[in-house]
């Protein structure tokens, strides 16, 4: 009874294992996905803020 309860322990703790992984896998993958189509969106978006940026501070008309 000993060999089935490891042989069950040992295929417990392997299946923990690949799961981990797979997991793991997974993550990185999608991960680096989305920094591939992050980076070309984040200057477009900058650029419009930059420019409103420098359009507000003109106290002109108040003064």
């Amino acid at each position: 009874m000993a060999d089935n309860s490891s042989n069950s322990n040992r295929n417990i703790i392997i299946g923990i294992i690949a799961l981990v992984i797979i997991l793991l896998l997974v993550f990185f993958l999608t991960r680096e996905q989305e920094d591939l189509v992050t980076p070309p969106e984040e200057p477009i978006v900058t650029e419009p803020e930059a420019e409103e940026e420098t359009v507000e501070p003109q106290p002109t008309e108040e003064t």
